[in-house]
């Protein structure tokens, strides 16, 4: 899908989820809102039903499965490990930085916990060293002039960032065969 076909997200906006899947996925970004399990209200609110968050991977994963679009589970390590399929795997980000001690990393798990972002793995360095990450945002790099916002991490960055707190999570898109229970569907669905 050429770049200036995808749709991205700006400042203030919440739609990462659908973002990430319309970036891996290829579908329109239009088809993936009308398609989201428990509906999406817009691209500045990410709540649910009860306010409970409406972008957890059991809403991915829901939404692949009610679209017929395999894919496959990995974790947190196959990505650092050179496993994870560029342009076609989705990560779970937790927007925290890298601890300095204890403290901070119970900090870190907590903050985790509401501060997440969805992305789209693009890629390694060629020397292994670097994660390229397709943040899913317009940047403006003059004028009417916008790129993609690709940002990069070294193993201990993205390491942090993928662990941290809870959920974890990274999947490859159009392939596999995964599942969820019947569960993890109905809170998809109706939370």
């Amino acid at each position: 899908m050429p770049i200036k076909d995808i749709t991205r997200m700006y400042a203030g906006q919440k739609n990462c989820g659908p973002v990430a899947l319309h970036i891996a996925t290829g579908l329109n970004y239009q088809v993936i809102i009308d398609s989201w399990p428990g509906e999406w209200e817009g691209v500045s609110n990410d709540r649910g039903l009860l306010g409970l968050p409406n972008d957890m991977p059991c809403d991915h994963y829901e939404l692949l499965n009610d679209m017929n679009i395999p894919y496959r589970n990995i974790t947190t390590s196959d990505v650092l490990n050179g496993l994870a399929k560029p342009e076609k795997t989705v990560l779970l980000i937790h927007l925290v930085s890298l601890p300095k001690n204890f403290f901070q990393r119970i900090i870190n798990y907590v903050k985790g916990l509401f501060c997440q972002h969805w992305v789209v793995f693009v890629g390694y360095s060629p020397e292994g060293d670097r994660y390229f990450i397709d943040w899913g945002y317009n940047k403006n790099i003059g004028g009417d002039n916008w790129v993609p916002d690709l940002r990069s991490f070294t193993r201990a960055e993205l390491q942090n960032k993928l662990n941290a707190s809870w959920p974890r999570c990274a999947y490859v898109v159009g392939e596999g065969s995964d599942k969820q229970s019947w569960i993890k569907k109905i809170i998809a669905r109706f939370i």
